[in-house]
């Protein structure tokens, strides 16, 4: 895949952050973040994924959840957990502020976001998403699905350089933007009980 030298060079010398946001609560699916799901908390289908990476070296948990705290201070020790402060954690509060937040303390240079409501991403997706992002040499990439309407988004993983974030007040990419393609059946974005164990069963048909 790798095919521009610069690209190759830069991913082989940056330093990747992923942030991993888990924020207390849900809207429609009571505590969905740490809900049980193939066994764990749903969150760490997705720490378990980002630390098999190959080109992931750092990974933040940003959070409210007191709960989440004390399972990453027990099971993942190589992740670092910030809390997340109440106006950032709110219902209406917009990703970059707390993406923001956490760039605050980490200087890397280019900057995953792994949402956990995307429990189907696999590692092998992540690393290829990061170095078509590389290779395709943009601001942003996005991952996402064909249909008949064209792409779109499915919220599994964003990549940014960290001058796009840091210049941004809304959104989480900008253009010009690469689209990596996932499967539908692979971007359920859980939000509801029926999506919930939809991609659980998925999920445990894939193992």
């Amino acid at each position: 895949m790798m095919k521009n030298m610069k690209g190759i060079f830069e991913m082989k010398h940056n330093k990747i952050l992923a942030i991993v946001p888990i924020r207390a609560g849900s809207k429609r699916l009571l505590d969905k973040n740490i809900k049980p799901f193939a066994g764990k908390p749903l969150f760490a289908i997705t720490l378990d994924t980002a630390l098999k990476s190959k080109h992931i070296t750092d990974i933040v948990v940003t959070t409210d959840c007191p709960v989440t705290k004390q399972i990453c201070k027990q099971k993942y020790p190589k992740v670092k957990v910030i809390d997340r402060p109440e106006e950032l954690a709110t219902d209406d509060a917009l990703s970059i502020g707390f993406i923001k937040h956490v760039m605050q303390t980490n200087q890397q240079r280019t900057i995953v976001l792994l949402q956990v409501t995307s429990p189907l991403r696999t590692t092998e997706q992540i690393d290829d998403a990061i170095e078509y992002f590389y290779a395709q040499g943009q601001l942003s990439l996005v991952s996402g699905y064909y249909d008949p309407t064209g792409f779109n988004l499915n919220g599994a993983i964003y990549i940014n350089k960290r001058s796009v974030l840091e210049n941004c007040s809304f959104g989480c990419y900008k253009y010009p933007i690469s689209k990596f393609y996932m499967m539908k059946d692979d971007s359920i974005d859980i939000d509801t009980e029926e999506e919930f164990y939809k991609a659980e069963g998925k999920y445990n048909d894939n193992r």
